[in-house]
């Protein structure tokens, strides 16, 4: 029986066998099955110990010549264990010849030890010595078994979780869109705040490996961390939703796992007795499959010198390309004026399949309009429901439709939207303006006040002597407003600079003249509704009038005063 051991990027070797390297020797075969944790094999290893006697040869009269035989084939031997990596074919092969299933061959044995004992009490190791080496193999005559990978350990594992405080709006609303307007009304609708909220979910993925170094026919050809990454590589999914896992970690046909809904479909039978439809509902666990997979992202984990590799691959699951949070406060001050505060984060998800690349900001955006939209409906309600826990409050019973205060931040990088908006139930005279305040004076009103002279006397020292002259003053009333408008408004269709309207018309010359001056006047209407009584020049005159304007800002200002 000889065995032959053939090192890849060496010379074939002769363990034993033959006249030249001594008798037959012995050998052991062990088969270790590695599997997986659930029992899935992997691979097979195999441990192979060839024992046997060297003969030593030469000259028997020659001290030192037979020994230092034996100990020259020895450091041949060991010769193998310094090649950098001593693995190549074994073959076992039976006394006199073998055939084809007669002999044990591996082609990708490494040798792992050599091992020369004492020599024996009798000739002191000069006639014999004998060896024993060990050797690992992973292929043996029937191929590679388990994975076609080269693995020694294999895990992948899902996880779903719930996204606390990141919710989408599924919106129920139908609006035709508008051919008139370049705005998309029917979208943005969709993309708003009102209909029913719903929960999004974080999806893990975690695949990891441990290989080991790959040999075919003896050469060596891949890293066992590249093994790895090539099972790993082999479990990545870049869309969970509709995916099916059929395959164990070592490529065999399995149990179906369906990830959007985290099992197995349970085979219901229909039941033609009741009205529901069972077969359709045989979901296992959660039902997931109308979602959309969001925010891929893979995280990378290699160890080359462990030979371990693993991937966490991460989705934000949502029917949406955006996730929404919305709060709204109530506050009433002083002057029985009431206001909601309304406060939304618009978060975008990014559905961009390259995991470098990120269009959060963009889809973000999609749900901008939606959100302006629905703001007033939202927070008109939430005003009503909190007058009417307190109905005989101070304030009025309607909130302004336009917002007092409008904020909106949008960072690209992390793809958020921030919008603040703040409406109050204050009486305005318009829907175009933001603020507005009118202060009415009124002096010597009713004639109270008397004329009176102060006649001064020498030698008087307790003060002049007043005399009531009978009559009494004018009466005056000044009128002070103050409007704040917006920058913007809907006019005819269109998107309008209300304050480039109104310094069009003070300088009579651009666009929009007669809508800055219907602006002016109403502004002016409402001034002279606080006019005296009667008639101009015969029962009161006008004293003063000024008027202020400030287009960056928007805010006109009026000032009257009559006499009467």
């Amino acid at each position: 029986m000889a065995v032959t051991f053939n090192p890849a990027g060496g010379d074939s070797v002769v363990i034993g066998g033959t006249d030249a390297t001594g008798p037959n020797p012995k050998y052991s075969i062990s088969a270790e099955r590695v599997q997986s944790e659930q029992g899935i094999l992997l691979d097979v290893i195999y441990n192979i110990a060839i024992t046997g006697s060297m003969l030593a040869i030469g000259n028997i009269t020659t001290p030192g010549s037979r020994q230092g035989s034996l100990m020259a084939r020895q450091n041949a031997l060991l010769a193998l264990l310094e090649n950098k990596r001593p693995t190549g074919t074994l073959d076992i092969d039976p006394y006199g010849s073998g055939s084809a299933g007669q002999n044990f061959t591996f082609t990708d044995a490494r040798l792992v030890s050599v091992d020369f004992p004492e020599g024996d009490d009798e000739t002191g190791g000069t006639q014999t010595a004998e060896y024993t080496f060990n050797f690992e193999a992973h292929a043996a005559d029937s191929g590679k078994q388990g994975s076609i990978y080269y693995l020694s350990s294999a895990e992948e594992n899902w996880s779903l979780a719930e996204n606390e405080g990141q919710i989408f709006v599924d919106s129920e609303a139908t609006v035709a869109d508008d051919p008139d307007t370049e705005d998309d009304e029917a979208a943005d609708a969709k993309s708003g705040l009102s209909g029913t909220l719903f929960k999004t979910y974080t999806l893990t993925h975690t695949i990891s490996a441990t290989g080991y170094d790959k040999y075919t026919s003896g050469t060596w050809g891949v890293s066992g961390w590249a093994e790895a990454q090539k099972w790993v590589s082999s479990r990545l999914v870049t869309d969970p939703i509709a995916k099916t896992i059929t395959t164990d970690e070592a490529g065999n046909t399995a149990t179906s796992f369906k990830v959007d809904r985290m099992g197995m479909l349970v085979d219901v039978a229909d039941n033609e007795a009741t009205e529901a439809d069972e077969s359709a509902d045989n979901i296992s666990m959660i039902d997931l499959s109308t979602y959309t997979a969001y925010d891929y992202k893979k995280e990378f984990s290699p160890d080359t010198t462990g030979g371990t590799y693993a991937i966490t691959e991460t989705w934000i699951l949502s029917k949406q390309n955006h996730t929404v949070d919305f709060d709204m406060s109530f506050d009433t001050d002083e002057e029985g004026v009431s206001t909601v505060n309304f406060n939304c984060t618009i978060t975008g998800l990014s559905n961009s399949p390259d995991v470098r690349e990120q269009n959060k900001i963009t889809n973000a955006e999609t749900a901008l309009a939606g959100v302006l939209n629905d703001s007033y409906s939202l927070s008109n309600t939430f005003y009503q429901e909190r007058k009417s826990i307190n109905p005989s409050a101070e304030g009025a019973d309607t909130l302004a439709t336009v917002e007092q205060a409008i904020s909106i931040s949008k960072n690209r990088i992390s793809g958020v939207i921030t919008v603040s908006m703040t409406y109050n139930d204050k009486p305005q005279e318009n829907d175009d303006t933001i603020e507005e305040s009118i202060e009415v004076t009124d002096n010597n009103k009713g004639h109270t006040n008397r004329v009176i002279a102060l006649l001064a006397v020498i030698g008087k020292d307790n003060g002049p002597v007043i005399q009531d002259m009978g009559t009494s003053g004018d009466q005056r009333r000044s009128v002070a407003l103050s409007w704040t408008f917006k920058k913007e408004i809907e006019h005819e269709g269109a998107t309008v600079n209300i304050r480039e309207a109104i310094t069009n018309y003070i300088k009579n010359s651009g666009s929009n003249i007669s809508l800055g001056k219907t602006k002016v006047e109403s502004a002016e209407s409402a001034v002279n509704s606080y006019r005296p009584a009667g008639t101009q020049n015969t029962n009161y005159w006008q004293q003063s009038y000024s008027q202020s304007w400030n287009e960056s800002t928007g805010a006109l200002g009026i000032n009257v005063e009559w006499a009467y």
